[in-house]
């Protein structure tokens, strides 16, 4: 999570375009997968779809 958001900072500072919301992190995230690696929590489905949506809302209006 430190991570993501120290990323997300220094490509914000070289002026990238950064999709900060929704910000998706995944808590204990050996519980929301499957054997397979499928996921299998909604919530975190969910939450998903919305960052994935809001991505191609801005690719469609293109910026």
């Amino acid at each position: 999570m430190r991570a993501q958001l120290g990323l997300r900072q220094i490509l914000a500072s070289i002026g990238a375009e950064v999709l900060a919301k929704p910000e998706v992190v995944v808590f204990r995230a050996h519980e929301r997968f499957d054997g397979d690696g499928a996921l299998t929590d909604e919530f975190t489905r969910t939450v998903l779809t919305d960052l994935l949506s809001e991505l191609a809302a801005r690719i469609k209006r293109g910026s």
